[in-house]
């Protein structure tokens, strides 16, 4: 988990073939994705039931297609410290592969604040002609003690 500009942010992916729907792609595999995640929470966190809440398509970066999806949860859960009652999720999908910005959501928490870094997150994705190698790369970032040559200046 990462807190930017004092937001909760929860990064992690996974594949089509990960959530059983390895022929999946676009808006199939954020729907699948969703249905996995949800009975992967509610499994782990030995909840009977879980809803999502609300939930839409969105425009991000380079990605196939993305969503911003909820849980109501069933109890608190501690995330950092902080009790909280609710996940928004923001999902893309690239090809077989899911990226998904997990928010957790304290009791009466506004979701426009972490909605928006999240989509600011989501709007930066873009396909890259070959792999980043990130040893190379945090020696190039320390050696020259300015951004990446690689990064964007897109808000």
């Amino acid at each position: 988990m990462f807190v930017l500009d004092d937001v909760v942010v929860e990064v992690s992916t996974t594949t089509a073939r990960e959530v059983g729907a390895p022929a999946a792609r676009g808006t199939d595999l954020l729907e699948a994705h969703m249905r996995w995640e949800v009975e992967h929470l509610r499994q782990s966190m030995g909840w009977s039931a879980v809803e999502v809440a609300g939930g839409g398509l969105l425009s991000a970066g380079a990605s196939d297609e993305a969503a911003m999806w909820g849980l109501d949860l069933p109890s608190d859960m501690d995330v950092m410290g902080q009790r909280v009652d609710r996940l928004a999720f923001v999902t893309a999908v690239l090809d077989d592969a899911v990226l998904a910005l997990t928010l957790p959501l304290k009791a009466g928490a506004d979701v426009r604040a972490p909605a928006l870094k999240a989509g600011a997150i989501m709007r930066t994705l873009r396909r890259l002609s070959a792999p980043v190698d990130v040893v190379a790369l945090g020696e190039e970032v320390k050696a020259s003690h300015r951004p990446w040559s690689g990064c964007s200046d897109r808000s």
